[in-house]
């Protein structure tokens, strides 16, 4: 058995990671039992980073995401509280994921939600987490056309799919009957089950105003309130600071 051969049978199993590490591979004729097992996990190694390239590539892809290249890097909080600091620090890593909790971002238009969302949801990709990026209104547009179309049982499954949902601009028209209904069951079916990032431009004290509904509006944030992550971003407009017009924000 050459590498050769041994390589065209690594790449027809799928096993691409491996194929490329043993071709780069220069074997003597004979080989002991410790230089075999060093080339086996060689090849594992490389056929897992191989596979988690290429995952986190097809989770970006499917991500997205408004800004789908700001990194924690990107990322600005010096000017802000220390429990805001904490809490983003919080937010990058997985634990709150797999505690099925949320995280809500709350502040002013132009102060950077929608990019300090995007940077969380990256660096939850860059950990094998899958995330789907999802405006509000189009949330809503979205839920009912399925309503009407009887196709909401496969609407709410392709959401499900996903760990993380994450919601930009949430609370920021008002619901009707329909609407509100369809929302609560879509925060009831994740609830305990998968996570949520929130960006809003209003605090949790007014979102039963959106919801039109007190009762309502006290289920789903209920449902939210008690498992998040809570930031609230308090400065001037990045927008109006650096004298830009459609930046991130």
């Amino acid at each position: 058995m050459d590498i050769t051969t041994l390589s065209q049978k690594f790449t027809k199993l799928k096993w691409s990671g491996a194929a490329q590490i043993l071709k780069q591979c220069s074997l003597p004729e004979s080989l002991s039992s410790t230089q075999v097992l060093n080339l086996l996990n060689e090849l594992i190694e490389g056929q897992m980073s191989y596979l988690d390239v290429n995952r986190q590539i097809r989770l970006k892809r499917v991500a997205k995401l408004r800004w789908p290249d700001v990194g924690v890097s990107d990322i600005d909080v010096r000017d802000q509280k220390p429990n805001v600091v904490k809490n983003v620090e919080h937010s990058l890593k997985t634990n709150w994921v797999r505690n099925n909790g949320d995280v809500a971002i709350i502040g002013k238009t132009g102060v950077g939600k929608t990019t300090l969302a995007c940077a969380i949801a990256n660096s939850l990709l860059e950990q094998g987490v899958g995330v789907l990026f999802v405006r509000y209104p189009q949330l809503i547009v979205d839920l009912c056309a399925a309503e009407k179309q009887d196709t909401l049982p496969q609407l709410m499954k392709k959401l499900m799919k996903f760990p993380v949902l994450l919601i930009d601009d949430w609370g920021i028209m008002p619901l009707n009957t329909m609407q509100r209904h369809l929302v609560f069951e879509l925060i009831e079916r994740r609830e305990l089950n998968s996570s949520l990032i929130i960006t809003s431009q209003y605090g949790f004290e007014h979102w039963h105003q959106a919801f039109q509904d007190e009762v309502v509006g006290d289920s789903v944030l209920d449902r939210i309130k008690h498992l998040s992550i809570e930031i609230f971003l308090e400065r001037d407009s990045l927008r109006k600071r650096h004298g830009l017009t459609g930046e991130k924000e």
